[in-house]
């Protein structure tokens, strides 16, 4: 399922960004996605916290398609949801290393 930012929940936000869609994974049969020049942060369900995502990682693409959103992977996780932000609304770098590193 594909939200689009108007449709996505203020709650959902990265540094006070919410982003521009918000991927629920897998993506339906049918359904196609394309961009160019984002940010993505990939997160799953948190196991031992109902209702909390927990980032596994942080990519930026010049293009990206829904085959290679589904396809990504991240040591042994496989991502449930992609928060997609158009452009490098933040520090890449900074950003994945607070978030996946933080408890």
């Amino acid at each position: 399922m594909i939200y689009h930012k108007e449709q996505i929940n203020s709650n959902h936000h990265i540094d006070n960004v919410k982003p521009d869609w918000l991927i629920e994974l897998p993506f339906k049969e049918g359904e196609v996605f394309s961009a160019n020049d984002v940010t993505c942060i990939f997160s799953i369900d948190e196991y031992l916290k109902p209702k909390t995502l927990k980032p596994v990682g942080v990519e930026y693409y010049e293009q990206v398609d829904h085959v290679i959103l589904e396809n990504e992977r991240f040591g042994s996780y496989i991502p449930r949801y992609v928060y997609v932000f158009k452009g490098k609304p933040f520090n890449i770098e900074e950003t994945k290393e607070r978030l996946l590193n933080s408890k």
